[in-house]
């Protein structure tokens, strides 16, 4: 199989030389078309010169031409490539030169011949004559010339060899010109397929797994520019996911080790007799079980999110009424901390979207809210419409803050900010995650903002 380097030398030499070739049977047939209307109107000339020479040799004393100026003027023409016959009116003067000159004559003509086919190898000539009348003023008709030559056109020696060198100038700068092309056509050929070769070979490392590495090839062309930092972007995501999922795996594993870890305690404990089964312990036990089964149904509802397998029943609703509705389930938790939250939502606010999963994310993100607020601070809930296309909303706390190196980590499985956090609220990092992937869901955004020791937003951003 052909590389595709070999196949664009291969295309871009073929169309080179059909270019050069096609362009040089143009320049060719151009000069020989000057060249022939250039000859023809030079005989002409000639032709109708010499004419004009024999008339004016014309005695009208004697009423015919002088022979001796008659041979001048003929060995002249002869020599130009024209054979004279001339006959006066009334037959009293004959002159011809292939008579008095028969094989100069022959030589003449055949050293034309050669010149012509030296220059055009499939010429077809003749010898041609042709009649011309002579006249005078005074008697009028004073006799015919007959012009013969090597027709229907031909070349002096000077003119044959000008062509010759023509012809051959246009051959050999085809043969550089081609030359040329196919030396540009290795450069840019090797342009444009070492970045391809480069990103086969990286293809071809990221198919044996070894993800992340990148292609240093470079271009300027636009669309081999688009495919090296496709290639490279696609390296670095699946490393990032090759990574997430190693993390995840540890961190599954480390949430289901501490529950699993307490339950087997307890039972072998019981088991051995060296506990009694209390209810105390008993419910323990039941409350870490609760903890994998809720650890489980979230891991399942994120997958079931992020591969879009659930199906959104998507209607318009009242923000505010959800907003008023959520206050009042948190009213408890709020008490506790001294937390007020602000609600600066229009009574007519509406979303459009599964009322149930955006209740989801509000809970979720009011509930982080709380966690991290301090006693006495407030918390703000903030509505406001983007346009005709979208709807912004807030939710804003002015608790602890995120630390700024690790805000591009928040939405990520099982991470906290707060490395405590587990065990001093029972989190288990994947609230973040489902409201990220609830919210990509309505072909929406979700941004946080946070500074430390001033607060963090949370902005959402869904059509309308």
């Amino acid at each position: 199989m052909k590389s595709l380097k070999n196949r664009m030398i291969i295309l871009y030499s073929i169309t080179t030389m059909v270019i050069v070739v096609l362009l040089a049977i143009v320049f060719n047939e151009s000069i020989n078309t000057i060249f022939r209307e250039y000859a023809e109107n030079l005989h002409k000339k000639l032709v109708n010169r010499t004419v004009e020479r024999i008339e004016n040799q014309y005695d009208i004393e004697t009423g015919t031409f002088d022979e001796e100026k008659m041979e001048r003027i003929g060995l002249t023409s002869l020599k130009k490539g024209l054979l004279l016959r001339i006959e006066s009116v009334n037959d009293n003067f004959r002159f011809d030169i292939r008579t008095k000159n028969e094989q100069e004559c022959i030589n003449i003509l055949q050293t034309v011949e050669e010149h012509m086919h030296m220059v055009y190898p499939n010429f077809r000539g003749e010898y041609t004559e042709n009649k011309y009348v002579l006249k005078n003023e005074q008697d009028g008709v004073i006799g015919w010339v007959y012009v013969g030559y090597y027709g229907p056109y031909s070349l002096t020696v000077n003119e044959a060899m000008l062509v010759s060198k023509l012809n051959n100038a246009i051959f050999w700068s085809g043969v550089i010109f081609l030359l040329m092309s196919i030396i540009i056509a290795v450069i840019m050929a090797n342009r444009i397929s070492n970045p391809i070769t480069s990103v086969i070979e990286i293809a071809k490392r990221i198919a044996t797994g070894e993800y992340g590495v990148q292609a240093q090839a470079k271009s300027s062309v636009k669309e081999l520019e688009d495919l090296v930092y496709s290639i490279n972007e696609m390296s670095y995501a699946l490393k990032k996911e090759e990574l997430q999922k190693r993390q995840m795996c540890t961190d599954i594993a480390h949430e289901l080790r501490t529950p699993l870890c307490n339950i087997q305690g307890q039972v072998e404990a019981m088991i051995d007799g060296l506990w009694e089964p209390s209810k105390v312990r008993l419910e323990n036990c039941h409350t870490e079980i609760l903890r994998l089964t809720k650890l489980v149904n979230q891991l399942q509802e994120l997958y079931i999110l992020e591969n879009t397998c659930e199906t959104l029943y998507m209607c318009k609703f009242s923000f505010y009424d959800m907003c008023c509705k959520l206050r009042n389930e948190f009213e408890k938790r709020i008490s506790d901390k001294n937390i007020t939250i602000r609600l600066q939502v229009p009574e007519d606010a509406t979303v459009y979207g599964d009322v149930q999963r955006i209740k989801q994310c509000m809970i979720n993100l009011i509930a982080n809210a709380i966690t991290y607020s301090s006693e006495g601070n407030e918390i703000g809930i903030t509505y406001r419409k983007e346009g005709m296309k979208e709807v912004v909303i807030q939710i804003i706390d002015y608790g602890q803050g995120i630390p700024k190196e690790e805000i591009g980590f928040i939405f990520e499985r099982f991470y906290r900010v707060d490395k405590s956090r587990s065990s001093k609220t029972g989190g288990m990092g994947i609230g973040l995650s489902i409201t990220k992937a609830i919210i990509e869901r309505h072909d929406g955004t979700i941004t946080v903002y946070s500074k430390v020791g001033e607060g963090t937003t949370f902005e959402i951003h869904l059509p309308l």
